[in-house]
């Protein structure tokens, strides 16, 4: 069928017929058709404190011109046809492609959905994804793959085999639409991704609807403890970008960043209204960042791929410590390789010798624990609430901007408990123990650096406020 057949037919029957039309039950046609109508637009995912764009999420997009009302209905039909992985591969080829077009001035991420109906496919191969990202020069810890709960994810079969393996990959792993698809926290417990990305359901009015804040605040404290990066998701106006960064959100995104974009050129490498906006942030004034700063332990961080024979030598040089930080190639950490967890290879009579035959196949990333990971931004009861839950003995990890700075040990949070108690008794009024003037210095001071905009203060002195 010629293209102005094609047209002409594509006027004359509903939308619902149009797939019909096309004859896409032919998979090389199918393919040429996707090639041909579909593109991807990008939306930008950007880091709630400092408005620093993290990664992009690449969105279907030119559906409507294959004849079908809403994207996921290509892949139903395409899975309907027995063809859903071979229109997976071709859609991810497509995205990576333009991706790596993509100019940052600092590395980002690909967001990408997949339908985890293809991971049961008979035809799945795995490898396919590293295949293209090197076809294109990225680098595997490039893509993080979103899993969605629209539809459920099998506990047994091909699906639990291959998250286990993506889960052993560079590649990092989402959870998308958390809280409203199958099984949330069962995939959550079972698979442990590297992001769980919060519906728009919950984030919709977030600010005046109490148990929706509630469900938040605990989704967000057990991913922190858990390692887990949040996405806010479909975040559309100022109020609901305040609760989510005072709940304890780490990424945003959504129309009040940004809309999707199939125009490169129009992402962003920082979005300057989001750090703007923190600066006004009334509730920001007064952080913990100086008193955090002073309490945070310079340990070295190992690269995920050091060799176990400098692992063992790193060791054995710093007797004192009995822990070291690991992190990716972008300084984002990974957790923790502890000494106990090498003493089995030490002490073992050829342990250490097994350990280090690349036969045996052992690295580093073998080792490593999950570790919680708090922003240095977070509020010193933020961090310490995420510590309290925490299993691990050690301490925490302290990110700035999601990369390594330091780690604070459980004498360190002490120590931050102690300095904060001393600031709210310096600052409390003696007779009122509510915020005196230190606090009022505090925030005039902080308002007046911001000299780009106009400003009124009002000053209320209440008379007889005090009963003596």
């Amino acid at each position: 069928m010629d293209n102005v057949a094609l047209q002409t037919s594509l006027k004359k029957f509903p939308r619902e017929a149009r797939a019909e039309i096309l004859d896409l039950s032919a998979p090389e046609i199918w393919l040429r058709d996707l090639r041909d109508n579909i593109n991807f637009a990008f939306q930008p995912i950007v880091n709630i404190h400092t408005g620093a764009c993290y990664g992009v999420e690449a969105l279907l997009r030119g559906y409507e011109d294959l004849g079908f009302d809403k994207i996921p209905d290509v892949f139903d039909y395409a899975h309907h046809n027995g063809m859903l992985h071979k229109t997976e591969i071709t859609l991810k080829e497509m995205s990576i492609s333009k991706f790596a077009k993509l100019e940052m001035d600092h590395f980002v991420r690909l967001f990408l959905n997949i339908d985890n109906r293809v991971l049961d496919s008979a035809d799945y191969r795995p490898g396919q994804t590293g295949r293209l990202l090197r076809k294109y020069g990225l680098s595997l810890r490039s893509i993080c793959l979103e899993i969605s709960e629209r539809h459920e994810v099998s506990s047994g079969g091909n699906t639990s085999k291959v998250l286990e393996q993506y889960s052993e990959r560079p590649y990092k792993l989402a959870l998308d639409d958390f809280g409203t698809g199958y099984a949330g926290l069962k995939v959550l417990y079972d698979y442990h991704p590297d992001f769980i990305k919060i519906d728009r359901y919950f984030i919709n009015d977030i600010h005046i609807d109490e148990k929706k804040k509630i469900f938040l605040s605990n989704i967000v404290s057990l991913a922190h403890v858990l390692g887990i990066t949040v996405v806010a998701e479909g975040v559309e106006t100022e109020h609901e970008f305040l609760t989510c960064k005072e709940i304890g959100c780490d990424l945003l995104q959504g129309y009040f960043v940004q809309k999707p974009t199939l125009d490169l050129n129009k992402l962003n490498s920082s979005y300057h209204q989001i750090s703007a906006l923190n600066s006004r942030d009334r509730r920001a004034v007064g952080d913990d960042r100086k008193i955090i700063d002073e309490q945070i332990e310079n340990i070295p961080a190992l690269k995920f791929n050091t060799p176990m024979y400098e692992v063992f030598d790193i060791f054995r040089m710093n007797k004192h410590l009995t822990f070291f930080p690991v992190i990716d190639e972008n300084k984002e950490p990974l957790g923790l390789v502890c000494e106990n967890d090498l003493k089995y290879y030490t002490y073992s009579m050829y342990g250490k010798e097994l350990i280090l035959n690349k036969a045996y196949s052992k690295t580093l990333m073998d080792f490593v624990s999950n570790c919680p990971v708090a922003d240095i931004r977070m509020g010193a009861e933020k961090i310490i609430e995420i510590f309290s839950l925490s299993k691990n003995p050690d301490g925490i990890i302290i990110s700035d901007s999601f990369r390594y700075v330091g780690f604070l040990s459980a004498s360190s949070l002490l120590r931050v408990i102690n300095e904060k108690n001393l600031t709210y008794a310096r600052d409390q009024n003696p007779l009122s123990k509510l915020p005196g003037n230190n606090v009022i210095s505090d925030y005039v001071a902080q308002t007046l650096k911001n000299l780009d905009r106009s400003m009124t203060m009002i000053y209320f002195d209440f008379d007889n406020f005090k009963p003596f």
